[in-house]
């Protein structure tokens, strides 16, 4: 695989190696992430801004999907 591929690869969000999960200011603390993660890569911590352990973490995208205030990006 060339360089130029994998640079398109992860531009699409497609290379689960090379993106990490974020979840930005507008986390308002709901945990309904937390509660969902199957590997427990985010701590519940009730109105606090929440984390995402990208060393956990496996890339299913369900706290991006739960997340009611879009909170989570993928970068």
């Amino acid at each position: 695989m060339n360089m130029r591929h994998t640079s398109k690869a992860n531009a699409a969000g497609k290379c689960e190696n090379l993106i990490r999960y974020e979840i930005n200011d507008d986390c308002t603390g709901c945990t309904k992430c937390a509660q969902r993660c199957p590997v427990d890569a985010i701590q519940a911590k009730p109105y606090e801004l929440h984390t995402v352990d990208n060393e956990l973490c496996i890339k299913c995208d369900i706290c991006k999907q739960i997340c009611p205030v879009d909170a989570v990006e993928i970068k």
